[in-house]
């Protein structure tokens, strides 16, 4: 991605964990912003032995396996080294496929949308009138869209939980971001959000962007005052509702 050249001198804070962060920070920083990676948001990735077994026992009944993202693959890798031949995989969007491929295998559907909505949508389209099995490796609290869509079609949805996302606690004293001038903050997650307002001071004159209507919702619910919504869950998403906002 060659970010636009808006971004030139521009900070954007970046909230989701260090590792998570990174790959976006050098996409920034290529186009002369300059990035504070600032994790608002703690990881715990599943490795029990019943864990284990629950998703080795759903892939074993499944015909497709759902995962809504990178860090999904990675657990899921993980928990059970690979996917059973004949297991066909859905993912959410570009990053999932790239990170199926590397570790499980080429995804077999990559949702239009970028988002679970858009994955369950087109798998159900794909499917037709065949009913089918699936597991689905989510996150713990995560969203269900997938999984509720592909059940009303009749579907069987056997969900697997493989990590779980919590925000960072709060932070005494919190770091102290006031002093930086109309900074972008890209918030991925509800936790993300929640984070966000429990470790930092920020600035009257931040700008919030968002992906997706529930982040946004749960950051004004924190008294953020949310600028702009992305229309996807990607970096290519922020940045242009970012540039809306000038």
């Amino acid at each position: 991605m060659n970010a636009p050249s808006f971004l030139a001198g521009r900070t954007v804070i970046l909230t989701r964990t260090a590792e998570d962060a990174s790959g976006w920070a050098r996409h920034l920083e290529r186009s002369g912003a300059h990035t504070v990676v600032l994790p608002c948001i703690e990881v715990d990735v599943f490795r029990d032995a019943r864990t284990a077994a629950r998703l080795g026992a759903a892939l074993e009944e499944a015909r497709w396996l759902l995962l809504a993202s990178p860090r999904g693959v990675e657990a899921v890798a993980g928990l059970v080294g690979s996917v059973p031949t004949g297991v066909k995989i859905a993912v959410v969007g570009p990053a999932t496929a790239r990170r199926a491929e590397e570790v499980l295998a080429p995804p077999s559907l990559i949702a239009p949308g970028g988002n679970a909505h858009s994955m369950g949508e087109s798998l159900a389209e794909r499917l037709g009138s065949q009913i089918t099995t699936v597991a689905a490796a989510v996150a713990r609290g995560g969203r269900t869209d997938a999984v509720d869509i592909l059940r009303r079609r009749g579907h069987t949805v056997t969900t697997v939980e493989v990590y779980a996302t919590r925000p960072h606690p709060p932070k005494d004293p919190p770091d102290d971001l006031r002093h930086l001038d109309r900074p972008l903050i890209f918030l991925a997650s509800p936790s993300a959000a929640r984070g966000l307002v429990q470790r930092a001071r920020l600035p009257p004159t931040a700008q919030v962007i968002t992906i997706g209507p529930t982040t946004t919702a749960a950051a004004r619910e924190l008294g953020l005052a949310v600028t702009a919504e992305a229309s996807g869950r990607s970096l290519e998403d922020l940045v242009a509702a970012a540039a809306r906002t000038r």
